[in-house]
């Protein structure tokens, strides 16, 4: 067998392990969250390795994800009622 079969076998196996342990202990947000990363992070990846040509309303969907990213993880949660 050769290595770099092997180091994909070991990495896809991670990546299942991480994915079952975001499924099994974090809220539906949070999963929905990772999977956006994931698409991001993918198309990101594809654009500098593939040349992938980003479309308007791809970047459109991304800014938001990106924002969403922010509210929820960046910004403090607000304290009281108003």
């Amino acid at each position: 067998m050769r290595p770099i079969s092997s180091e994909s076998r070991c990495h896809q196996a991670l990546c299942g392990l991480c994915v079952s342990l975001v499924l099994k202990y974090c809220d539906s947000l949070v999963k929905g969250f990772s999977t956006s990363g994931g698409v991001l992070l993918a198309t990101f990846l594809s654009c500098l390795l593939f040349g992938f040509e980003l479309r308007t309303p791809f970047v459109a969907g991304f800014a938001i994800v990106v924002l969403a990213f922010y509210v929820y993880f960046v910004t403090p949660p607000a304290t009281g009622a108003a």
